[in-house]
């Protein structure tokens, strides 16, 4: 097919009116459900169109009718296994509707519904088949009411970000905190949210003095508002703690981490995952400093709590995997260091993808515990492979990157035979 590009203006006039001809087929009458498919469907990418949003679209009907009749008229083209408007017909769609902007509004609580019934924390690939649709929804969020767009950006900003996609995820969490400003205040929960999650993909992106006020800012609303021991006071310790230890002050770190340990335990319980993961942020900041007898048995403790409550095969158990691992190869204790740096590895891979900076990060760390036992040859390729998913998912400027280089050049010059 053409793409519009390719259409002279007269070719795309003579589009226009093809499409006239078949739009006018329909009437309010007889085809009201397959008139306000195809307006909705109208708002959407040029793409394919998961049939779970198909449905949500029907208003929980099933779409096969009203498709039949924008099929039988030509507005459709139903492939084998998908549907998806083209490009000029999007358009003319979106024109020919008596009210836009309701339906603008009917599509994204519609698509907001798929995505939140998608196990996303567990497999972010799930989302894949309705990202470009939430982008694209994104491009007219102006359109849209303070709280319907501030949830579109919020949630398409939270899908990118999980995904790794960080330079794209980072404007549209400065729009939603915009909005929650603007509409709700600068202390309000959800703009308290909105800053916690711009400051996160800062820090993702290797920002850290951007991210280190806005993390500040958020402490000081959420201590004010909630009290001095609150599991959000916690969380909003921790974050500052991270920020700070990715920046090498760890002495500022540990009291953070220590403090919000307490506050979780005391409020939590001491075997809850989130009392798990205070467990594990204390211990790598110990193990920076070079405490790894203090840290060994958090590291163990937060594991155990995590097999428990989230099972063997949960990305989070992974990431305890990974720190305890870590402490291990730091003691060069690279034996056992290195089946649990593989079981990270195959949890990540089937969790998010074979391109997730995450799964560079294991890779990474996998090849160095090899490179440290000698095997050049088998740790080159996983080292050649993590550059190149940092590369495209962080940026060549990221942190991660560059320190990759560093040790790709280093293995060079290593001896392989």
């Amino acid at each position: 097919m053409a793409t519009e590009a390719d259409l002279s203006t007269k070719h795309r006039h003579g589009v226009v009116a093809a499409l006239t001809l078949s739009y006018a087929q329909l009437t309010p009458e007889h085809d009201a459900a397959a008139l306000s498919l195809f307006h909705r469907l109208a708002w959407l990418a040029p793409l394919p169109i998961p049939e779970a949003l198909l449905t949500a679209l029907s208003d929980g009907q099933s779409p096969d009718p009203a498709l039949r009749g924008l099929r039988v008229v030509g507005l459709i083209d139903r492939y084998i296994d998908r549907i998806q408007l083209h490009r000029l017909i999007t358009a003319f769609g979106r024109e020919r509707d008596p009210e836009p902007t309701a339906t603008l509004s009917d599509t994204v609580t519609a698509v907001l519904a798929v995505i939140g019934d998608q196990d996303l924390d567990r497999m972010p690939l799930a989302g894949t088949p309705h990202r470009p649709h939430l982008e694209e929804l994104c491009r007219h969020a102006d359109r849209l009411a303070d709280v319907l767009a501030a949830r579109l950006l919020m949630k398409t900003g939270w899908l990118l970000d999980i995904q790794g996609a960080y330079a794209a995820a980072r404007p549209l969490y400065e729009r939603v905190l915009a909005i929650c400003e603007r509409s709700l205040g600068p202390d309000h929960p959800d703009t308290v949210q909105s800053l916690t999650n711009l400051a996160g993909v800062l820090e993702a992106q290797g920002k850290y003095a951007a991210a280190r006020p806005l993390y500040e800012r958020v402490l000081t609303i959420v201590e004010r508002n909630l009290g001095p021991d609150h599991p959000q006071t916690a969380a909003s310790l921790t974050d500052l703690a991270e920020c700070l230890q990715a920046q090498g002050k760890y002495a500022a770190a540990r009291p953070l981490y220590e403090r919000a340990l307490a506050i979780y335990e005391r409020s939590l319980g001491p075997d809850h995952p989130q009392t798990a993961a205070s467990l594990t942020d204390l211990a790598v900041c110990l193990e920076a400093q070079g405490e790894y007898t203090a840290a060994r048995p958090l590291l163990e403790r937060a594991l155990a709590i995590y097999e428990r409550s989230l099972g063997p095969n949960h990305p989070q158990t992974a990431a305890s995997m990974t720190n305890l691992a870590g402490l291990f190869y730091a003691q060069e204790k690279y034996a056992a260091a290195r089946p649990l740096f593989e079981r990270a590895l195959a949890i990540y891979e089937r969790s998010f993808g074979p391109d997730h900076p995450d799964v560079a990060t294991t890779l990474n760390n996998l090849a160095v515990c090899l490179w440290a036992q000698g095997k050049y040859a088998a740790a080159r390729p996983l080292l050649e492979r993590a550059l190149a998913i940092y590369e495209r998912s962080l940026g060549p400027d990221h942190p991660q990157t560059r320190l990759m280089r560093k040790q790709m050049i280093t293995l060079r010059n290593s001896d392989m035979r």
